[in-house]
């Protein structure tokens, strides 16, 4: 309501300035739900993930042996460069997440 959002307006934006906004307002529905690990959190799972490959690598020649069969590596530097995130862009190459829900186009509105 146009009129309710002038009477709460603590800013002084003119009631046609609020008219127009409420007119070219468009809903947007988000195309997932996630959650983001900080940087720092970020740095310290793949830092700790890197360190149980590595070991499970030295540990175990049947896993050596089937991650070489998997990956196409030969040595361990090319084992342990396999997941390697230099393909990430964007803030996707420091941060890590989980997607909870994606949602197809036009999916989604029940969820706000």
């Amino acid at each position: 309501d146009i009129d309710q959002l002038a009477i709460r307006n603590s800013h002084g934006v003119a009631r046609e300035v609020i008219a127009k906004r409420v007119k070219d307002f468009q809903r947007i529905t988000p195309r997932y739900f996630g959650w983001f690990l900080n940087r720092g959190d970020s740095v310290s799972v793949l830092s700790l993930a890197n360190s149980v490959l590595l070991r499970c690598l030295q540990s175990s020649q049947n896993f050596f042996g089937t991650f070489r069969q998997f990956s196409g590596c030969d040595t361990l530097d090319e084992m342990l460069s396999f997941f390697s995130r230099d393909k990430c862009m964007g803030a996707g190459m420091d941060i890590l997440h989980s997607t909870a829900k994606f949602f197809k186009k036009g999916e989604g509105h029940e969820y706000l």
